[in-house]
């Protein structure tokens, strides 16, 4: 009889626990339904907005970045300086565009007529032009090593490595069938994207190392 009592008891234990499980998780459905009916929704007119505002926004961005680009022109020296090899001179280097007329005309040059001192004066500057110095560092941008045996040279906080700078221009020639003269014309009348002479010049003059054909003889060292 005890133990049918005790059954009893127990069966009405989880009879009871079961009910009030039930009813915790009904009110707590009904509290998640109430809440979610709560949340505020967000009205077709505010979505719209928001999908024009975000479609604006990047639309401008787009149109800056164009515009960026297109403003976005690099100069001539920045673009000679990524496609030609490394020189000391490329912080000197100006271009500019012209027709010569004739490779000896008086019109584009400043080196030809009646002798003046002044004109003795640029001849004598351009025959006397001082040597370009490479920095150690900068031989491997040239390809070269400096195990090579190059000739060193420069003043005590400039020393270096003797260079020779070479412009190459091209040009063609002229066919001489017909003319009788046998020898073909270069073409110097077209129109030439020159570097400008005169910024080179001065900046060799100002940076560059005097150096004589004596002082090269055998390797030597030498200083400015």
């Amino acid at each position: 009889m005890f133990e049918h009592q005790k059954q009893k008891r127990w069966a009405f234990f989880e009879t009871t626990k079961s009910s009030t499980e039930a009813e915790e998780t009904k009110l707590m459905s009904e509290d998640d339904h109430d809440m979610r009916a709560r949340e505020p929704k967000m009205s077709p007119a505010r979505i719209h907005l928001a999908v024009l505002l975000v479609s604006m926004f990047m639309f401008v961005m787009g149109t800056l970045m164009v515009v960026s680009t297109l403003n976005h022109k690099q100069s001539d020296r920045s673009c000679a300086a990524q496609l030609s090899i490394w020189s000391p001179l490329f912080q000197a280097v100006e271009y500019e565009e012209r027709d010569w007329e004739s490779i000896f005309t008086k019109k584009h040059s400043d080196w030809t007529g009646a002798p003046t001192v002044e004109l003795e004066d640029k001849w004598h500057r351009l025959v006397n032009v001082p040597t370009v110095i490479i920095p150690e560092d900068r031989v491997p941008a040239l390809n070269r090593s400096i195990e090579q045996g190059f000739v060193k040279g420069g003043s005590p906080g400039n020393e270096g490595y003797i260079a020779g700078i070479e412009d190459l221009t091209p040009y063609l020639l002229y066919d001489s069938t017909g003319q009788g003269a046998g020898i073909a014309r270069e073409d110097f009348q077209a129109t030439h994207k020159c570097k400008r002479f005169e910024p080179i010049f001065e900046w060799v003059h100002k940076n560059g190392v005097v150096v004589s054909a004596e002082d090269l003889k055998g390797g030597k060292n030498h200083s400015a």
